[in-house]
């Protein structure tokens, strides 16, 4: 069957807005139509194309969606930077019926696009040259935890929300925890090998698959499941699929492990000492008001002039916030060593902190600002607060903490975490490049980034209105230089128990690469990776040989080939080009 035409770019992105959308117009994964949304008839998918009818005579004609309308949600990354054409929409319920669809559209060489809950941010997940959709979220099966193994079988198009709720009806918690938790999907956190906030604890999505399920291009199904945590019969398929962004095989189920949930829990959240002034007071009475179960605000004096506070290089760090980030990084690593219920140490910066609460409003936490904050949680069978308060009495990178063991007043301080890419999301398209660098090279980084990127834009005859920014922040003046430039924004946070930064920058252009390409040649000189947990997709694709060797590529290359000769399985991701000369694509 002949294939459509291209169209006129692989790499179609998002045009800029005229305008910065309001809150309201940003759209989230929820907004892409369910299965409830009123289908096209029958006949009149077939007649708008052959190959919706063979689909459709395999999942029914309800779940071949071709009308524009319906489609439009399937076919924008949640960034709104990636976006394209599919040739249309298929909808599978069983390992089954996707075998049959990938074996249909194999034989017709029309190539697939696999789609988890479609929250990716590098274009990895949507289509580009008009392929065909494969979208997995009604593959929701989810079964019994085993209660022997601590395992459950999972389903691709199962939510994390669902997972996790399944885990705690037993008692039991899944390792890996995101904010996307009620849209991202089991088969897309494993193709993708998602991380979230409890990796320094739990590892990545890889290290909680213990079996999986999958169709492979041909449309064979391979199938290991039976959750043995000693199996050393041949090649680990599991560890190969995950992270594999869709390119090797479609991924139908999984068999997960799940650990033990701890009775107690407690956050506290901390203002970093960054060795100078804090910024000024913000209005009286402004605190974020969280309940403490065990103390008031903890705090300690301030150390100054180097030391635990600057990570023993203040002296060649420049702005406050990479002291900030020097501070998170000593604390993190102090606490690590002292607390065996750590679980999550995240990073966040004034600039981000003022863009939530502006964003959704509430109150500070703190009386006065400050350049970073860290969030601290930990989890144990006893109470942890009592050691978490020890250790940040004695703290010398403590400026001011405040600590919540109640459920109320931890979901309070980590909405002021989570609420960082939705509150990006209402301010504009921004390019968001999630990467990782070794631990200690973090507060380098976190200095360096500014110059970086303003010397990349300001590297070219482009037209940026040299007028004061609203809400800039002293360290955007003071890093991005005199004139200030209206709409250049740069926005931090991150996992600090494991390096990885995500870089959001507002006001480029979707097509300009020029921060992508500033912000990514960093890291890789900084000795990190240019993809964390979210892949490399289209976004960064040109950049994959910064941070991977030449045998590492042809290795890759040689591994996609055997499994997918044609190049039929999401082939604009990860490899500037895939298809073999053979290839019916």
């Amino acid at each position: 069957m002949e294939r459509p035409p291209d169209p006129p770019s692989a790499r179609r992105r998002a045009p800029a807005p005229s305008a910065a959308p309001t809150p309201s117009a940003v759209p989230t994964p929820s907004a892409v139509p369910t299965p409830s949304a009123a289908p096209p008839p029958a006949a009149a998918t077939a007649d708008r194309d052959p190959l919706a009818a063979q689909l459709a005579a395999i999942v029914g004609a309800e779940h071949v969606l071709v009308d524009p309308a319906l489609c439009a949600g399937y076919e924008i990354d949640w960034t709104r930077r990636f976006r394209g054409r599919a040739r249309l929409i298929v909808r599978p319920r069983t390992t089954g019926e996707v075998a049959r669809v990938v074996r249909t559209c194999a034989a017709a060489g029309v190539p697939i696009v696999p789609q988890g809950g479609n929250t990716g941010l590098v274009g990895g997940g949507v289509p580009h040259r008009g392929e065909v959709l494969l979208s997995l979220r009604r593959l929701d099966d989810l079964g019994e935890v085993d209660a022997a193994a601590l395992e459950v079988t999972a389903a691709a198009g199962v939510t994390l929300a669902e997972l996790q709720t399944r885990a705690r009806e037993a008692g039991l918690e899944f390792g890996v925890d995101l904010a996307a938790r009620d849209s991202a999907t089991v088969g897309g956190m494993i193709a993708t090998n998602a991380g979230g906030v409890h990796v320094l604890r739990h590892g990545t999505m890889r290290a909680q698959v213990v079996g999986i399920e999958a169709v492979l291009a041909s449309g064979e199904v391979v199938s290991r499941m039976p959750g043995l945590l000693k199996d050393n019969a041949g090649y680990a398929v599991p560890e190969l699929l995950a992270g594999s962004e869709g390119t090797l095989a479609v991924i139908t189920r999984a068999r997960l492990r799940l650990v033990r949930s701890p009775r107690h829990r407690a956050v506290a959240l901390v203002a970093l000492a960054a060795d100078v002034p804090a910024a000024g007071p913000t209005e009286a009475g402004a605190e974020v008001g969280v309940t403490t179960a065990v103390t008031s605000p903890v705090t300690s004096p301030v150390k100054t002039g180097g030391g635990a506070a600057t990570g023993g290089r203040g002296d060649s760090l420049g702005t406050p916030e990479a002291r900030a980030a020097a501070s998170a990084v000593a604390l993190t690593g102090r606490a690590r060593l002292r607390l065996d219920s750590l679980q999550a140490a995240e990073l966040f910066f004034e600039p981000g902190l003022a863009l939530v609460l502006r964003h959704r409003g509430g109150g500070r936490p703190f009386r006065d600002r400050q350049a970073g904050y860290l969030l601290l949680e930990c989890a144990a069978d006893t109470d942890p607060s009592n050691d978490l308060t020890a250790l940040l009495s004695d703290a010398p990178e403590v400026v001011d903490a405040v600590l919540a063991s109640d459920a109320s007043g931890r979901q309070r301080l980590w909405s002021l975490r989570e609420a960082h890419t939705e509150a990006i999301g209402a301010a504009g398209i921004a390019h968001k490049l999630d990467v990782s660098v070794p631990i200690a090279r973090l507060p380098e980084l976190v200095d360096r980034l500014p110059g970086a990127i303003a010397r990349a834009v300001e590297s070219d005859t482009v037209d940026l209105a040299e007028t004061p920014r609203r809400h800039e922040t002293a360290w955007e003046r003071r890093r991005l230089g005199p004139p200030a430039r209206e709409g250049l924004r740069l926005i931090l946070f991150g996992h600090v128990g494991d390096g990885n930064l995500h870089v959001n920058v507002l006001g480029p252009a979707p097509d300009d690469e020029r921060v992508d390409e500033a912000v990514l040649r960093l890291v890789a000189e900084l000795g990190g990776s240019i993809s964390a947990e979210h892949g490399i997709g289209v976004a960064k694709r040109r950049w994959l040989g910064l941070t991977r060797g030449a045998a590492d590529i042809a290795t890759m290359r040689a591994i996609k080939r055997a499994l997918d000769p044609a190049g039929l399985l999401n082939p604009e991701v990860l490899f500037p080009e895939v298809r073999s000369p053979e290839g019916r694509g």
